[in-house]
């Protein structure tokens, strides 16, 4: 996902991350009551997407606090 962020305006980014929380919130909510009831295989993923969606979102941020917009390199 990384490379699509890339082409996002800062106000792009700012509803992805937005959108990201709110997903990120809901498997947080999943995992919280039910990570039991899933093959250790399916934790595992589970858990995956959650570390993945942290760290997007905290790249994003970084992106909009240095207000890196679309094609602006580092």
């Amino acid at each position: 996902m990384r490379r699509l962020y890339e082409y996002f305006t800062i106000e792009q980014k700012k509803e992805a991350v937005k959108k990201l929380e709110l997903d990120k919130l809901e498997l947080q909510k999943e995992i919280n009551q039910n990570i039991d009831s899933y093959p250790r295989i399916t934790r595992e993923v589970l858990l995956h997407t959650l570390d993945s969606w942290n760290l997007e979102i905290e790249e994003l941020e970084n992106d909009i606090k240095d207000n890196r917009g679309p094609h602006k390199k580092i």
